[in-house]
């Protein structure tokens, strides 16, 4: 349910304007990362597979845009919930 409420129309961000600036650092400390770029395999769903989920610590995963996006989704009560 909460996938639908991670997709960011507006693009993969975490700070928004500012990461244009933070990005070198963001690199540098492997965060804000979009779930894409790990590579993972997908099942029938579009969910990723545990399996392969498992290969990195899951709080790094608290910093990828599409969390970062959904956290201010829930902030901000952009859809209701």
């Amino acid at each position: 349910m909460l996938y639908k409420y991670s997709y960011n129309p507006m693009g993969t961000t975490c700070l928004g304007p500012l990461d244009k600036f933070l990005q070198p650092l963001y690199n540098k400390v492997g965060i804000c990362k979009n779930m894409e770029s790990y590579g993972y395999e997908k099942d029938e769903n579009g969910d990723y597979l545990i399996t392969d989920c498992q290969k990195t610590f899951f709080a790094d995963y608290y910093t990828s845009t599409q969390s970062m996006y959904l956290f201010d989704s829930l902030y901000r009560n952009h859809y209701g919930l």
